[in-house]
């Protein structure tokens, strides 16, 4: 919504048209009314010349170039930021139906003909005028109105504040009561003083006299305040003194601007917090300072009024009362908590009975495994609470000991839970025992731990016999200890001392050994490695893929012990994904086709105007010397050559290339590949830029590998950018560009598009199989999966960074070796 204009403003009124003539005479049609008037050659300039102003009506012609009379007025009618106004189009299709429901439909209250009738114009414009004069009369009402009703809310607040503060000491004064933990009333109280008065923070400071130091020792902090409490811990007195002495002496420190404060150690303290108003009341126990409740405000200055400062000095008081029966009560407890100490030390079930069974005396944890309350076991007999069996026979043991008034220990199981009770007699000054003292100690995780160390060995057994995987237990010195059963099947060999006692990476091809050195030393520093690939030999020295995951055993102190490797045959698994990448090189060569039939036909065709030309040439008497003849033989084999190249590329890029790796240019490698897409580049109108810096030497791997990822980014960054142009129906520059540099150890090609980009939902998942963003028809989503695998084959990593609307960019980094 705009402000509200006052009616000594003058009305805007907008005038758009593109030819200059008629915006001079409508301005001197207008010219008579008390008005501004703001003139536009086009629906651009109209839109900026009135941002941010109000306007009272807008008279729009309907044929203007780039932006019609009909859109502009749709745009403006649909712009969010500012109130709707009338809109009057000047025409001259009077009899055009079709043009003057457009017009309606894009906001119009009415129309002029164009030529204009001056008449006509003038008696419209009065009445919208006079609307708008209307329209500002209602809104300065509606505000005056607005007045009255905010100065009754005013005076109904400051009853409202009144009641909510009788409210605020009722609840505190009936908490101070019922409350029996002074941390939680105090916790509570400071929270419902910081709600009420809705300051920022209140808070408890305790002085400490033996240190001579504050803490905060209580805080609530409001929504979006930042805590203090820990910044304010042991924060000496004798660098404030004029604040301490003042609250020390018993006086309220009321500020509602921290700058009137007199001490600059103390604002300087309060600036830290962002604190623009403070009230601080002090605390007395007892005719002792304790220390001082205060209330802050950081997001605007408080103007503290009698009815805060008695409110808070009353609460104040309240709260002193129930420090001083904190520590009243804390003295007693203390003597009965240092009684209880020693028994409730122990995690053993400790008391004592009568020796026909009553309860004497016992320790929490007595209560807790019988499931009782503290005082509800006194004086009850322990052999009632439980089980028959159970209760005999420790009523047996405990007659025992009354009779022969030795000690004894024994072991026994109630409800899954096993128990060592050592029982010993308290005899009277006659040497009679009355009384027995029992300890119970709880071993049933000391069993448990025993029973799984015998499950889990039983476990581990079973796994290496059932494991459907390879697995090698190799010491630190990397000989094989144990084997699971299908491991033989696996490595070819006749049985287990095929393996045993022997170095694992006497199983390993000499060029992967590195490979596997850098596995278990990544295994020893991280605890565990998984999937990596590695070709391994069976015994009869054929070779296979697998994939192993290896794991750190460690001792109960935690230094290293064993390997654990997991070998899997992934032989299928590759044989699978070779499979995939064909299939989608074969989809891209498919893509190209069109692209690579100009390439082939543009050198056809010149090879065909020279032959033509030459023959026409030679068909006339004299008229072929030797240079021209040379000139034109070389031209023509340079086109067939040309050809030839462009064939056999293909013919490579289509072949099965997987185990030849060697070292190439990513330079020529990346100029192969725009030149197989390039043309359906210019067929679709965009544009493809490379930036390659020549510094860059040669990497090793398979480039038509390389050069099916380059193809499958620079394939989607074309269709990103047509889902742009379809879905924004306007032209626009399209842009893909490729770039490599050399960064470092590695060499890093980025390909970058101003296309529709991809949501951030999405970009997590974009690389998974069979996930595309395309439409149904336009994509397999194996695309990206693949090239993610094929970076990874070369030891590099892709990643993207993308804007919707904006473009994306892939960022390809390969070692460089």
């Amino acid at each position: 919504m705009q402000p509200t204009m006052k009616n000594s403003i003058k009305p805007n009124i907008l005038i758009a048209d593109d030819i200059e003539d008629n915006l001079l005479l409508l301005e001197s049609i207008l010219e008579p009314f008390d008005v501004n008037l703001i003139t536009a050659q086009s629906g651009s300039e109209a839109i900026e010349k009135i941002r941010n102003t109000e306007i009272a009506l807008a008279l729009i012609d309907v044929k203007m170039p780039r932006m019609s009379g009909t859109d502009l007025a749709h745009r403006l009618q649909h712009d969010e930021s500012r109130d709707t106004f009338p809109i009057i189009f000047v025409t001259a299709y009077a009899k055009d139906e079709p043009e003057l429901r457009k017009c309606y439909e894009s906001g119009a209250v009415d129309f002029i003909l164009k030529p204009v009738d001056k008449r006509i114009l003038k008696s419209k414009v009065k009445v919208f005028l006079e609307l708008h004069r209307q329209k500002q009369q209602i809104e300065e009402q509606k505000i005056a109105l607005e007045s009255l009703v905010n100065e009754l809310k005013n005076s109904n607040q400051k009853i409202q504040v009144r009641l909510s503060y009788e409210n605020l000491l009722a609840r505190i004064s009936k908490m101070a009561v019922s409350n029996t933990c002074a941390t939680d009333f105090f916790d509570k109280s400071i929270a419902e003083i910081g709600t009420t008065i809705k300051a920022s923070r209140t808070y408890i400071i305790k002085y400490c006299s033996s240190t001579e130091t504050l803490c905060n020792t209580h805080e609530w902090c409001a929504k979006d305040v930042k805590p203090q409490k820990e910044n304010l811990k042991a924060i000496p007195v004798s660098g404030i003194p004029w604040w301490h002495t003042s609250l020390l002496n018993g006086q309220t420190l009321i500020y509602n601007n921290i700058e009137d404060i007199p001490e600059q150690a103390s604002k300087e303290i309060l600036k830290a917090q962002d604190i623009l108003s403070v009230l601080a009341v002090p605390l007395f126990t007892n005719g002792k300072y304790f220390g001082h409740v205060g209330i802050d405000f950081c997001n605007e200055y408080r103007k503290w009024n009698k009815n805060d400062i008695v409110l808070l000095v009353s609460i104040s008081r309240i709260l002193s009362s129930v420090i001083e029966r904190n520590i009243a009560e804390a003295e007693i407890m203390k003597k009965v908590e240092t009684e209880h100490a020693l028994i409730n030390a122990t995690l053993d079930s400790v008391f004592v009975i009568e020796t026909d069974g009553t309860i004497v005396s016992h320790n929490n944890m007595m209560a807790q495994r019988l499931k009782h309350g503290q005082e509800e076991l006194i004086g009850k007999n322990v052999f009632d609470l439980l089980p028959d069996k159970i209760a005999s026979f420790r009523r047996d043991k405990v007659e025992e000991v009354a009779r022969t008034g030795l000690p004894l220990r024994f072991q026994d199981k109630r409800d899954c839970y096993y128990f060592e009770h050592s029982l010993y007699p308290i005899k009277n000054s006659g040497g009679a025992v009355y009384r027995v003292a029992i300890f119970g100690h709880d071993i049933t995780r000391k069993i448990q731990a025993e029973k799984a160390l015998r499950d889990s060995e039983k476990m581990y057994r079973t796994l290496l016999s059932a494991s459907p995987q390879g697995i090698f237990i190799l010491d630190m010195k990397r000989k094989i200890s144990k084997i699971s059963d299908i491991t033989v099947e696996i490595f070819g060999a006749s049985g287990v001392n095929d393996f045993i006692g022997k170095d694992f990476f006497s199983f390993i091809p000499q060029k992967d050994a590195d490979k596997l050195r850098t596995i278990l030393s990544k295994t020893l520093s991280d605890g565990v490695v998984q999937n990596e690939e590695l070709i391994l030999e069976k015994k009869n020295k054929s070779r296979f893929f697998g994939e192993i995951s290896a794991t750190l055993v460690q001792d109960k102190d935690g230094s290293p012990m064993a390997y654990m490797i997991i070998v899997r045959d992934i032989s299928q698994k590759k044989i699978f994904e070779q499979q995939l990448i064909r299939s989608e090189r074969m989809v891209s060569l498919g893509e190209m086709a069109s692209g690579m039939a100009h390439e082939i036909n543009q050198p056809l065709l010149s090879m065909q105007l020279g032959i033509e030309n030459l023959l026409n040439k030679i068909g006339q008497i004299h008229a072929v010397d030797d240079n021209y003849l040379s000139r034109k033989s070389e031209k023509i084999f340079e086109d067939i050559g040309r050809i030839g190249h462009i064939i056999d590329h293909v013919r490579s890029f289509s072949r099965d290339q997987e185990y030849i790796h060697s070292t190439f240019s990513l330079n020529d490698c990346i100029r192969n590949a725009v030149s197989m897409i390039g043309q359906q580049f210019k067929n679709h109108g965009i544009n493809i830029a490379m930036h390659l810096d020549d510094s860059i030497g040669t990497i090793s791997g398979n480039t038509y590998r390389l050069e099916q990822v380059l193809l499958n980014l620079l394939t989607n960054a074309k269709d990103a950018i047509e889902e742009k142009a379809g879905e924004m129906h306007v032209d626009f520059d399209a842009n893909v560009s490729i770039a490599a540099r050399q960064n470092k150890d590695e060499v890093v090609v980025e390909i970058t598009d101003n296309g529709c980009g991809i949501n951030n939902q999405d970009i997590d998942r974009i690389m998974l199989p069979f996930f595309t963003t395309k439409e149904i028809g336009k994509g397999t989503g194996l695309g990206l999966s693949i090239s993610f695998s094929i970076i990874k084959e070369l030891n590099g990593t892709i990643e993207v960074e993308s804007q919707k609307n904006i473009g994306s960019t892939f960022r390809v980094k390969l070692p460089n070796k």
